[in-house]
C-alpha cells in the first residue's frame, strides 16, 4: 500500500514519487508508471435479497489483478552516493543555485549515476516549496553545451577523411563569418597550428576550420559542409532527438540546414556548441560513442 524510499533524499528527481492518489509523479515513478501500477482485478457476484452470494449463475465475475512489473535501474548506489557529494562540495565552492551531474558507461551507455541538487525526500512531497526539485534536469533540461562540441565537429571532419590530428591551419585569432567577428578566447598561438592544438587550446578558430574541410572549401562556410555536420550532429549523435532511454526527456533543438535561420554564422556557432540546445545525456551519448 505503500511506497518506501528506504535512501532518503538520494536519486530523488532520478525516482519521483507516488502521490496520494496512488499515481507515480515525475521521473522513474511518473514515466513507467503503467508498468509499475499493474491492473486492478474485479470480483462481481450476484446476491439474493438477503445480500448472500449465490454460488449459480452466468453473471459471476471473477478476475484477479495483476501485479506490476519489477523495475531494475543500472544505477550504482555507491556512484550515485559518491557524485551527489560530488555535487554538493562543487555548490558550495562557487556559490552555485542548482546543479546536475550523470554517470555513463561509455561501452553500453547505461546510465551509474544521475543527481540533481538541490534535491527532496520523496516521503515528503507534499512539503516540497519549488517545483523545480522534481525536474529531472540532465534529462529534461537542454542547454547550450559549450566548447566540448568541439569534440563532435573535429570527429565529424576526421571521420569524413578530411583531417587528421595532424593537420594544419592558420589561425589568425578570429573568423569573420557573415560580417561576424568570432574570435577565440585563447589569443596565443597565432600562425600555422595543427588541428590537435586547436583541440587542445579550444581554439574557436579550429573548430570552424573543421565545419569548411566538410565542405571542402578552407575559406568559407558552404552548404556542403552545413549539410554534413547537420548529418553527423542530428542523425549519427542524436541531437535534437529522443535518446530512448525509459523517462521523460527534452529532445533539445538543432537548425537544420534548410532552415531559413540556418545561417553560416549559426553553424560556425554549433561547432563549438553555442546556438544549440542539447541535454545532458544527449551529450554524454554522444561523447560515450567518440570514446
Amino acid at each position: 500500500n505503500v511506497r518506501a524510499y528506504a535512501e532518503g533524499e538520494m536519486a530523488s528527481s532520478l525516482l519521483g514519487f507516488v502521490n496520494a492518489d496512488g499515481e507515480g509523479q515525475y521521473g522513474v515513478e511518473g514515466a513507467l508508471n503503467e508498468d509499475l501500477s499493474g491492473e486492478d482485478g474485479i470480483l462481481k457476484t450476484v446476491t439474493d435479497v438477503n445480500n448472500v452470494a449465490l454460488s449459480i449463475g452466468d453473471e459471476n465475475v471473477r478476475i484477479p489483478a495483476k501485479n506490476g512489473k519489477n523495475v531494475v535501474l543500472s544505477i550504482d548506489r555507491n556512484i550515485q552516493h559518491a557524485m551527489e557529494k560530488v555535487l554538493k562540495n562543487g555548490m558550495e565552492r562557487s556559490h552555485a543555485g542548482h546543479a546536475a551531474g550523470l554517470v555513463m558507461n561509455p561501452q553500453n551507455g547505461e546510465v551509474w549515476a544521475l543527481a540533481n541538487l538541490p534535491t527532496y525526500d520523496a516521503t515528503k512531497y507534499a512539503e516540497v516549496e519549488d517545483a523545480s526539485v522534481f525536474i529531472n534536469f540532465p534529462l529534461e533540461y537542454a542547454y547550450e553545451p559549450g566548447s566540448m562540441c568541439k569534440t563532435f565537429s573535429f570527429a565529424s571532419a576526421i571521420d569524413q577523411g578530411k583531417m587528421t590530428p595532424q593537420t594544419t591551419f592558420t589561425n589568425n585569432g578570429y573568423i569573420m563569418v557573415d560580417n561576424w567577428k568570432i574570435e577565440n578566447a585563447y589569443k596565443g598561438l597565432i600562425g600555422t597550428v595543427s588541428m590537435q592544438q586547436g583541440l587542445d587550446y579550444s581554439l574557436n578558430t579550429s573548430s570552424m576550420t573543421a565545419l569548411m574541410m566538410l565542405g571542402g572549401d578552407m575559406t568559407s562556410i558552404n552548404q556542403r559542409g552545413k549539410d554534413l555536420l547537420y548529418e553527423y550532429y542530428h542523425d549519427r549523435f542524436g541531437f535534437g532527438d529522443y535518446t530512448g532511454i525509459e523517462l521523460y526527456e527534452s529532445k533539445g533543438n538543432i537548425t537544420a540546414p534548410d532552415a531559413a535561420d540556418a545561417y553560416n554564422s549559426r553553424y560556425a556557432n554549433m561547432t563549438f556548441g553555442q546556438g544549440i540546445d542539447l541535454t545532458m545525456i544527449q551529450v554524454a551519448s554522444a561523447f560515450s560513442s567518440v570514446v
